[in-house]
């Protein structure tokens, strides 16, 4: 895959933040998409979730999700196991999560 337009994809554990601190926040299906930002950058980027067999994801919710950043070919080899970022809902965080898997 050319590095310049691979759209780095991976497995993370998420976890939402509760209710009363996002304000509020309606549930949240596979698809998706919310900002992800990593601590080496002052980026935001664009992500798709995917949440397998869950259908719903709730505030407070720990779940696992395939995560594809379509405009990430940029930051591709900057991911690795580990590696913990927020993300995003507009301009509030409403989750962090660690990356578990590199696909």
């Amino acid at each position: 895959m050319d590095e310049r337009t691979a759209k780095p994809r991976f497995s993370a554990l998420l976890q939402f933040l509760p209710e009363k601190e996002v304000g509020g926040q309606s549930p949240i299906s596979s698809g998706h998409r919310v900002g992800v930002s990593f601590p080496f950058s002052n980026l935001v980027w664009n992500a798709h979730l995917d949440f397998g067999d869950v259908e719903n994801v709730y505030p407070g919710d720990s779940v696992s999700s395939e995560i594809t950043l379509p405009d990430g070919a940029a930051i591709a080899g900057q991911l690795y196991v580990g590696l913990d970022f927020d993300f995003t809902q507009g301009d509030r965080v409403i989750g962090t999560g660690v990356v578990r898997k590199i696909a």
